[in-house]
């Protein structure tokens, strides 16, 4: 409960639109208050020092790659994805933005071994979304999840800040993956993975 309270200050607490040449705005104080809140807000809004590629891209959702050997063990980003599988209600969102994994690895190659990205940083927030949306997107897409995912009014989430990440669209042509097409290549992989745990 700490940690989600603590991200959500910190979404509170961005006035002003972050951009590609724009730093976070959050103290280092600020951001040593958890774990959590401190990934939350550093992760979307690159470092002043860094010219190639922010080293802390925004949440990313998309298949889980690694070994996975307990649903328990899921990474951030991926539990927050499957957080509405199994739950009484839909969890708070802790942060409204993120990234499929797929596009921020397309980009750090795009950014370091092209002349285009040299000397540039890059903002890599795809999309902002409710966990409302995830559930909604889960129960359309999945039959088998209807009964394990609580219903809930489809909401746009708290009035929070606005990003602008068009240089990559500007630089390299790039298209982002989707919030729904992110969220169900999530859970097909997680769903593989239940059923394998299960065999």
């Amino acid at each position: 409960m700490e940690d989600r309270q603590g991200a959500r200050d910190q979404v509170q607490a961005l006035d002003h639109l972050p951009a590609s040449d724009r730093a976070s705005p959050l103290s280092p104080t600020r951001l040593r208050r958890s774990r959590r809140s401190g990934f939350g807000s550093l992760s979307p809004l690159p470092e002043l020092q860094l010219t190639r590629f922010p080293r802390r891209p925004p949440p990313q959702s998309g298949p889980p790659q690694q070994v996975i050997e307990s649903l328990d063990s899921l990474n951030t980003s991926s539990g927050a994805v499957w957080g509405v599988v199994d739950a009484d209600k839909i969890p708070d969102t802790s942060f409204p933005v993120g990234t499929d994994v797929r596009d921020v690895a397309e980009l750090h190659v795009l950014a370091t071994t092209t002349d285009e990205g040299a000397d540039k940083r890059f903002l890599t927030i795809a999309f902002h979304f409710d966990n409302s949306q995830i559930a909604a997107v889960a129960r359309e897409s999945f039959p088998e999840l209807k009964d394990r995912v609580a219903e809930a009014p489809v909401s746009k989430g708290s009035p929070h800040f606005s990003t602008d990440s068009s240089l990559a669209e500007k630089t390299f042509g790039f298209k982002w993956t989707s919030f729904e097409q992110s969220v169900k290549d999530t859970l097909a992989e997680i769903l593989k993975v239940e059923k394998e745990l299960k065999e």
